[in-house]
């Protein structure tokens, strides 16, 4: 071991006292500091956590993305991340900012249900029935035991184009 190696793990452990004694910023500082070195992953993989516990969804996709490699690409979690930011911006009623994060979600993983289900209540919100069945009924090619889910939303969307009994079909 190098002087550097032995430094960089002693960096890290103070890191996982930082965290253990609820330093959160502390141990993000030691963990960023980390970053070019050889324990860049497992700091990492920390501050991944740091930023779900803060619901620093913004930093967690950055933190995620610099993870990913082929035999984990962190798809899922980062689809998951970004429809927690589209959630937020479709509570404040920022439908755009919602549906931007909603098609990035779909973008880090094309079967995320939850994206859709977002996506058809952005276009619900938005008296967009058409497309809002569309978001919804794709929910059925992702994961078809989701599709109970947004059954009602779904035959609110037909009921909205006077469709109801297509709706209840």
């Amino acid at each position: 071991d190098t002087v550097n190696e032995k430094r960089e793990r002693v960096l890290y452990e103070l890191g996982l006292d930082y965290k253990s004694a609820g330093l959160v910023d502390r141990a993000e500082q030691t963990f960023l500091g980390l970053q070019s070195s050889n324990m860049a992953k497992p700091a990492n993989e920390w501050l991944l956590n740091i930023y779900q516990q803060d619901r620093d969804w913004e930093k967690a996709i950055a933190t995620a993305q610099l993870l990913a490699h082929d035999e984990q690409t962190y798809q899922f979690e980062i689809a998951q991340f970004y429809c927690e930011i589209g959630q937020n911006h479709f509570f404040r009623g920022n439908l755009n900012a919602a549906q931007e994060a909603v098609q990035a979600a779909l973008l880090a993983n094309p079967k995320c249900t939850r994206a859709n289900i977002l996506l058809g209540d952005i276009h619900q919100k938005e008296g967009n029935y058409r497309s809002a069945i569309d978001a919804y009924t794709a929910i059925e090619k992702q994961n078809y035991a989701y599709l109970t889910m947004v059954g009602e939303k779904l035959y609110d969307a037909y009921e909205a184009l006077g469709k109801a009994q297509a709706g209840l079909d």
